[in-house]
């Protein structure tokens, strides 16, 4: 039987510019950030074989012509599921942080797979299911994937966290605090993203952490995964799940990206009629479909050795959240 449906908008893919920039000081170590984003096509061999557009000479233009890309006080974090995509701005920028998302929940990764990432990404991003893989909201046992690409010196960056109530798993007492809690010190991951920033920032002022162990309260003691199964019968167990897949070399490999081609006109030798102006003034949606959408601002939080990245408007979005938090040490 149906008890609840939980519906929420789609997340966005392709290719992401993030951006902090270190203003506030937070307890002199941590930092209130701007995380904006630059959204293009995912499928960047197609824009060059069929419509002549470049990914990485666009995203590059932008960056020049913008001020951001003269302000080496920011971090631009440029983060695709395409390994294709990152080696392209590996040869052409060795100052961005480029960072590859794994796209799908994994239970492991091959060695190789992680040796060859790290030669084209300097951190890697995650769902939370590929470090506590779950059936009916309650958790399993941790893998060893964030272990693994430590190994490599790979920083690991774990989405989605939410505030809902119905999207937290039953382990961590439906408080988000206690999800990122469970993650930054139980895990050691290097960041969460999360669609409430100042749910994170609030977690991030707590001064319990970085207390020695024999000092620090019990609320900040990370969940130990699978610990209801040993209050339920057989009957109330949660069904058992398929493992999720070992990420493996063909997984990551993608094939080399064609160079951009100039089009050729249409045959006939007639001159194309120029597109029909829309009413608004905008260009046309077929244009705009193609570009790149410049201004776009991704809504999460990175936490990164202490740092923060909080979207411009956080502060309001935030507000919807929950308000359940660690007591003040």
């Amino acid at each position: 039987m149906l008890l609840y449906a939980y519906y929420t908008g789609p997340l966005p893919t392709g290719l992401k510019l993030l951006l902090w920039d270190p203003e506030l000081g937070i307890l002199g170590v941590r930092y209130i950030q701007l995380h904006a984003g630059l959204q293009a096509h995912a499928n960047a061999a197609y824009l060059a074989a069929n419509q002549g557009l470049s990914v990485t000479d666009a995203v590059m233009e932008a960056l020049n012509k913008s001020r951001i890309n003269n302000q080496r006080t920011k971090k631009i974090l440029i983060e695709s599921s395409d390994s294709a995509v990152l080696k392209l701005f590996k040869a052409r920028s060795n100052w961005h942080e480029l960072v590859y998302e794994v796209n799908e929940n994994i239970r492991d990764a091959l060695t190789s797979t992680i040796a060859d990432i790290s030669k084209f990404a300097n951190s890697v991003i995650i769902g939370k299911e590929s470090v506590y893989p779950r059936s009916k909201r309650f958790l399993g046992d941790q893998t060893d994937v964030v272990a693994k690409f430590h190994a490599f010196k790979l920083p690991v960056y774990v989405q989605l966290f939410e505030n809902d109530f119905v999207s937290l798993p039953r382990d961590f007492h439906l408080d988000p605090y206690v999800e990122i809690n469970t993650y930054v010190n139980g895990v050691g991951v290097n960041g969460v993203i999360t669609s409430y920033p100042s749910t994170a920032c609030r977690y991030r002022r707590n001064r319990c952490l970085g207390l020695p162990a024999d000092e620090t309260p019990p609320f900040m003691t990370p969940v130990v995964p699978g610990q209801l199964y040993s209050l339920m019968t057989p009957e109330q167990m949660p069904p058992a799940m398929a493992p999720n897949p070992i990420l493996r070399d063909a997984d990551v490999a993608q094939g080399p990206i064609p160079p951009s081609r100039i089009l050729s006109p249409p045959p006939g030798n007639r001159t194309a009629p120029p597109p029909r102006a829309s009413p608004s003034g905008q260009p046309p949606a077929t244009v705009m479909g193609i570009l790149f959408s410049i201004v776009f601002v991704v809504g999460t939080t990175v936490l990164e050795n202490g740092r923060e990245e909080v979207t411009d408007d956080s502060e309001e979005e935030a507000k919807s959240g929950s308000e359940i938090g660690f007591p003040p040490c």
